[in-house]
C-alpha cells in the first residue's frame, strides 16, 4: 500500500499531460502494427510487452524483494484486468462494424462517462464548463474521424461494441481515482496486465497468433507498449492523486492531438482545413474549461484578498 501524496493540482495536470503526449506515440506505434498483422496479435503482443515493462519496473522499485500482494491490490488488479479485457474486445468488435474514425469518435464519449460517474460513484464537482468543453472536443474528434462526410448506414452492433469499449476504459479511469492512496500504481498495473495477458493467451494462443506477426511488428509492439500501458497509464494512475477523473480525462483528450502535430512533423505534410478545425476544437475542448477555473480562482482570490 502506497502512502498518500500531498494533493497537488498542478502535478496532477502535468501528470495527464505527459500521459496524453506519451498515448500519442502509442496511437501512432501501435496503428503501424495494425497495419503489418491481426489486431488481436498485435494486441496481445503489446499487453505482454507492457507486462514485461511494468514487472521490470516492479523488481526494480522493490530492489528484488517480492512481498506478498495485498488484498485490495489484488481486487484492484482482478477489476482493472477485466476491465481491460473488455475494452479491447470492445475496441476490436466496433473495428469489425464500424470505420476507426467512427469508433474513435464514439470511445471518445467516455469523457461524459467518466464525469457523470465521477459526480455520480466519487462526489466530484461537475461544471457546466465540463460539458461545454466535452462537447467541444466531441466535435472535434467527428471532424478528425472524417464525420463531416456524412455517415451513410451505422451497424447497431459496432456501435454497442464501441460503447463497451467507451465504457469500460472510462471504468477503469474512475476505479482508479476511487482506490488510488491505497495502492501502489506499478503493482497493480503489472498484476492487471498480468492477468489480461494471460486471459487473452488462453483465447488466441490455440489459433497460433504468434506466427501471425512479422519481427517488425515485435518492435513496434515494444514502442507502443513502453508509451501505452507502460508510461502513459502510470501517469495517469498517479494524476488521479491529485485531480479529478473528469478532469484527467479531459486533459488526456489531447492525445489525438499530440499525436497529429507528431504525425505532421515527421511526414512534412500539410494539415487540411478540416484537420485544424477539428485539433482546434479538441484544444479549445480542454484549454476552455480549465482557463475559466483558474480565472475564477483567481477572482475569488482576489476578492478574499
Amino acid at each position: 500500500m502506497s502512502a498518500p501524496d500531498e494533493t497537488s493540482p498542478r502535478r496532477g495536470d502535468v501528470l495527464a499531460l505527459v500521459s496524453a503526449l506519451f498515448a500519442a506515440v502509442f496511437l501512432l506505434a501501435f496503428r503501424a502494427s495494425n497495419a503489418e498483422a491481426p489486431r488481436a496479435a498485435a494486441v496481445l503482443a503489446m499487453l505482454g510487452w507492457s507486462a514485461i515493462f511494468n514487472g521490470a519496473l516492479a523488481l526494480a522499485r522493490a530492489r528484488g524483494r517480492v512481498a506478498r500482494p495485498s488484498s485490495i491490490t489484488i481486487r484492484a488488479s482482478i477489476v482493472l484486468g477485466v476491465l481491460t479485457i473488455l475494452g479491447n474486445v470492445g475496441v476490436a468488435g466496433a473495428l469489425q462494424e464500424l470505420d476507426p474514425g467512427l469508433t474513435s469518435t464514439v470511445m471518445q464519449t467516455q469523457i461524459f462517462v467518466v464525469g457523470v460517474g465521477g459526480w455520480l460513484l466519487l462526489g466530484e464537482k461537475l461544471t457546466g464548463r465540463f460539458f461545454v468543453g466535452a462537447g467541444f472536443a466531441l466535435a472535434g474528434f467527428a471532424l478528425l474521424g472524417g464525420l463531416h462526410s456524412g455517415v451513410a448506414a451505422v451497424s447497431a452492433k459496432g456501435l454497442a461494441f464501441a460503447g463497451l469499449a467507451s465504457v469500460s476504459f472510462g471504468g477503469m479511469l474512475l476505479y482508479t481515482r476511487k482506490v488510488i492512496r491505497t495502492i501502489d500504481p506499478v503493482r497493480v498495473n503489472v498484476l492487471r496486465l498480468v492477468l489480461a495477458v494471460a486471459a487473452m493467451s488462453a483465447w488466441l494462443l490455440p489459433q497460433g497468433v504468434f506466427g501471425q506477426i512479422p519481427t517488425s511488428v515485435w518492435w513496434t509492439t515494444a514502442l507502443a507498449a513502453a508509451c501505452g500501458p507502460f508510461a502513459s497509464r502510470l501517469c495517469l494512475m498517479f494524476a488521479t492523486r491529485h485531480i479529478s477523473a473528469a478532469r484527467t480525462k479531459l486533459i488526456t483528450l489531447l492525445s489525438p492531438v499530440f499525436a497529429f502535430a507528431l504525425e505532421i512533423a515527421w511526414l512534412g505534410q500539410l494539415p487540411t482545413g478540416t484537420e485544424l478545425a477539428g485539433a482546434g476544437l479538441i484544444l479549445a475542448g480542454v484549454l476552455l474549461p480549465i482557463a475559466a477555473a483558474k480565472a475564477r480562482r483567481g477572482l475569488r482570490a482576489g476578492e478574499s484578498g
